[in-house]
C-alpha cells in the first residue's frame, strides 16, 4: 500500500476482512486488499478531514461496522465504516484537555467507547456524546 503522507495507524476491519483502514494526517483511508495489484496506490475509500488534527489511533469494532479514531486535538470520533462517514465527534468540557492518544471499543457490546489522553485522563463516553 502506498500512501502520500505519514501513516500513524492501521487497522483491519473484522466484518469486512478485505478492508484495511489507514490513518494518514487528518484523513482516514480504506484500501481493498482483494486487488490483484502488487502495490495499492489509491484507496477504495477516503474520508478526508475526519479529524481536525493528526490522527493517533484507529480501532474497529468486532462487527466491522464502526471505527473509533483518536486525534491530537483531544477529540475522539465515531465513524460508520459501511457508509464511510463520521457519525459523531466526542469532545468538549467533559473530554480531554490535551491530545487524545488512544481509543478502545468495549467488546461484546453494541456501544462502548473509552479514550485515553496525554492529560492523564481516561474518558468513558456515552452514546449521546457526554464524557
Amino acid at each position: 500500500v502506498a500512501v502520500r503522507a505519514e501513516v500513524a495507524a492501521v487497522s483491519f476491519c473484522p466484518g469486512l476482512e478485505h478492508l484495511l483502514l489507514v490513518a494518514s494526517g487528518v484523513d482516514l483511508l480504506g484500501y481493498d486488499l482483494r486487488s490483484d495489484r502488487v502495490l495499492l496506490q489509491e484507496p477504495a475509500h477516503r474520508l478526508p478531514g475526519v479529524a481536525e488534527d493528526e490522527i493517533n489511533q484507529v480501532v474497529v469494532d468486532s462487527s466491522g461496522a464502526f471505527a473509533a479514531v483518536a486525534e491530537d486535538s483531544g477529540a475522539a470520533h465515531w465513524v460508520d465504516v459501511r457508509a464511510w462517514r463520521r457519525e459523531r465527534t466526542f469532545a468538549g468540557k467533559h473530554g480531554h484537555t490535551n491530545i487524545c492518544s488512544s481509543v478502545a471499543l468495549r467488546p461484546g457490546r453494541t456501544w462502548g467507547l473509552a479514550s485515553g489522553g496525554l492529560d492523564a485522563a481516561v474518558v468513558l463516553w456515552t452514546r449521546t456524546g457526554r464524557g
